[in-house]
C-alpha cells in the first residue's frame, strides 16, 4: 500500500500487515462538520433564548427605571409609585413592592422633616421675634468679648446700630479710665457665676453717660465658648434713687427749718419785747429834742434801723406762722434806698454802691416786708459774687411797657405797665447750667455753711406771688443781672415817710397796763402819760 505505513506482528517476526486511514479521515471530517454545525445551532439558539429573556427582563427594569426617574422628578407626590400589577414575574413584583415601601417611608420621613422643620422657622421667628422686641438690651460675645449678636432694643440704649455693635468690644463703651477695673470686675462676675446684676456705666454713640445693669453667663455657640449678656438701661432707676436720696436731704433740711422757724418764732417774739423799749425810748427822746438838734437826727437815724429791725422780726413771725402777707399800694424807692443804706454799712469799700432809681415810677400792690427781703437776698447774692476781687453793685428801676410782641419771650407774663427793678454785679458770673437751676430749692453753689439755697427760691416766690416775673442773666466772668417785673397798678398813691415823727392822739382815760416785762411796762407807762393818759 504505497504512502501507507506497515505494521508487524508481534507474533511472526517478519510479518507485516497495512491499514488504510483514508476512510477514517472522512469519518473524523464528517464528525467534525456535525459538531460544528451543532454548536454553531446552539449557540444561534442560546442567544435567541438570551434575546427572548432579556427583553422580558429589561422591559420591566426599564419601566421601573422609568417610574424611579419620574419619582426622582417630583419626590412630594404620594401618587407616584412603581405599578407592581403590570409586571409579570414575582421576583420584580417583589422589587417593586419592596421600592415602594422604601418610597413611602421617605416621603413619610419627608413630610416629617418638612413639619419639623415648619415648626423649627416658626420657632426661631418667634425667638428672635421676643430677643429683638425685647425691653432688655440682649447681646452675646466670643470669649474675648467681642461682640456677635446684638438685639434692637441694644440699639436703643446705645444709639448704635447693629452692624456698629457687632464691630465694637463689649468694653469699648466703658470710659477709658473705668475699663480696666470694669473688665476685672466682669470676669470675676463670670468666674464666680454670679447671677445677681451689677452696674457699669456706658459712654453712648452721642457721648452720653448710661448706666446699665448686666447679668452674664457662659455659653457655648457653634461648638464655641461664648458669653451672653442681658443689659437693662437702668439710668431712670438711678437718677430716681439720687432723685429719692436728694428728696430725703430735703426733707430732713425742710424739718430742720420747720424746728429753726419754730425757734425762730420764740426768738422773734422775745427780740420783739426788746425792740419796743428801744423804739418807745428813742420815740420819746426824739419829742423832747428841738428840731434842729444833731442828737434829734441822730437818734432819728437809730428809730429807722429799728423800725428796719421791727420789720424783720414780723417777717420771722410771719414765716413761722405761715400767715398771708399784708400787701397794699406802695412806691418801692424808699424802700430800696433804705436797703442801700443798711448795705452799705455792712458791705466792705471794694465794693461800689450805683442806683439808677426814677422816683416818678408808679405803685404796686405788695407788701413791703418782702420787697424789702427780696432786695436783700439778690444784693446779698451779688456781695458774695464780689467779696474777693471787689465790683459794682448797681440797682435800676424804671417803668416799662410789656405788649403783645414782648410776650413770646415770657409766656408767663400779661401785657400792660410793668416796674422793672435791675440788680447787677460784677462778680464771678455763672454758666447756663448754674443758670437753669438758680431758683431750684436747696441749690447753691457757696461752701457748706455759707447758705442753704433757699434764697433764690424763696426771691422767685415772692416775685411769683405778686403775680411778677424774674429772669437772670449771666456769663462766667462778666457778672449776673437779675431783672424783675412787678405789675403797676393805677392807683395815686403817697411815697410814705419811712418813719413818721408824729404822735398818737391825746387822751384822759384810765388804762390798766398789764405785762409780765418791767421794761415794756415802764416804756409804755411814760408813753401813755405823755398823751395824757392815767395808767394803772
Amino acid at each position: 500500500f504505497p504512502g501507507e505505513n506497515l505494521i508487524p506482528f508481534e507474533i511472526f517476526p517478519g510479518l507485516f500487515y497495512a491499514a488504510s486511514s483514508e476512510p477514517l479521515q472522512k469519518e473524523k471530517l464528517s464528525l467534525i462538520v456535525k459538531l460544528v454545525l451543532l454548536c454553531t445551532g446552539i449557540f444561534l439558539l442560546t442567544l435567541l433564548v438570551s434575546f427572548l429573556i432579556l427583553r422580558k427582563v429589561s422591559n420591566p427594569l426599564e419601566s421601573m427605571a422609568k417610574q424611579a426617574l419620574e419619582i426622582a422628578r417630583e419626590p412630594s407626590s404620594p401618587s407616584l409609585q412603581l405599578q407592581e400589577e403590570k409586571l409579570e414575574y414575582i421576583e420584580f413584583h417583589n422589587l417593586a413592592h419592596a421600592f415602594n415601601q422604601v418610597l413611602r417611608s421617605l416621603l413619610e420621613t419627608q413630610e416629617k422633616l418638612q413639619g419639623r422643620a415648619k415648626e423649627l422657622d416658626a420657632s426661631e421667628k418667634r425667638y428672635r421675634s421676643l430677643v429683638e422686641t425685647s425691653p432688655i438690651g440682649i447681646l452675646s460675645t466670643d470669649k474675648d468679648w467681642k461682640i456677635i449678636f446684638a438685639n434692637q432694643t441694644l440699639e436703643e440704649i446705645t444709639n448704635y446700630s447693629q452692624a456698629d455693635l457687632c464691630s465694637m468690644n463689649f468694653w469699648d463703651m466703658v470710659s477709658p479710665d473705668e475699663k480696666d477695673r470694669m473688665r476685672q470686675a466682669g470676669e470675676n462676675y463670670l468666674r464666680q457665676g454670679m447671677q445677681k446684676g451689677w452696674e457699669i456705666r456706658w459712654i453712648d454713640k452721642d457721648g452720653q453717660p448710661i448706666w446699665i445693669e448686666l447679668r452674664t453667663i457662659r455659653i457655648e455657640e457653634d461648638g464655641k465658648q461664648a458669653i451672653l449678656v442681658n443689659v437693662m438701661d437702668v439710668t431712670e432707676q438711678k437718677q430716681a434713687r439720687e432723685e429719692k436720696k436728694e428728696l430725703q436731704a430735703q426733707l430732713q433740711h425742710v424739718h430742720k427749718m420747720e424746728a429753726i422757724g419754730t425757734l425762730a418764732g420764740g426768738i422773734a417774739h422775745d427780740f420783739n419785747n426788746i425792740l419796743l423799749p428801744i423804739i418807745g425810748y428813742t420815740e420819746m427822746a426824739i419829742a423832747d429834742l428841738p428840731e434842729d438838734s444833731l442828737i434829734r437826727k441822730n437818734l432819728g437815724e437809730v428809730l429807722k434801723a429799728a423800725e428796719l429791725a421791727k420789720g424783720l422780726v414780723h417777717q420771722i413771725l410771719t414765716f413761722s406762722r405761715r400767715t398771708e402777707k399784708e400787701r397794699k399800694p406802695l412806691k418801692i424807692q424808699p424802700i430800696i434806698k433804705e436797703s442801700l443804706k443798711l448795705l452799705r454799712a455792712s458791705l466792705p469799700s471794694t465794693i461800689e454802691i450805683r442806683q439808677n432809681i426814677d422816683n416818678e415810677c408808679g405803685a404796686i400792690l405788695a407788701d413791703p416786708t418782702q420787697i424789702y427781703q427780696v432786695i436783700m437776698n439778690l444784693c446779698t447774692n451779688a456781695y458774695h459774687a464780689m467779696r474777693e476781687k471787689g465790683g459794682i453793685l448797681e440797682l435800676t428801676l424804671t417803668e416799662v411797657n410789656i405788649d403783645s410782641s414782648d410776650l413770646h419771650h415770657n409766656m408767663d407774663m400779661n401785657s400792660g405797665p410793668y416796674l422793672r427793678l435791675a440788680i447787677s454785679d460784677t462778680g464771678h458770673g455763672m454758666d447756663r447750667a448754674v443758670v437753669e437751676r438758680i431758683f431750684d430749692p436747696y441749690f447753691t453753689t457757696k461752701s457748706p455753711g455759707e447758705g442753704t439755697g433757699l434764697g433764690l427760691s424763696v426771691v422767685h416766690g415772692i416775685i411769683s406771688s405778686h403775680d411778677g416775673y424774674i429772669n437772670v442773666y449771666s456769663e462766667p466772668g462778666e457778672g449776673t443781672t437779675f431783672y424783675i417785673y412787678l405789675p403797676q397798678i393805677n392807683v395815686d398813691t403817697k411815697v410814705p415817710e419811712t418813719i413818721s415823727s408824729e404822735l398818737a392822739p391825746k387822751g384822759e382815760e384810765y388804762i390798766l397796763l398789764v405785762d409780765d416785762d418791767e421794761q415794756i411796762v415802764n416804756v409804755v407807762q411814760q408813753i401813755l402819760e405823755r398823751l395824757g393818759y392815767r395808767v394803772e
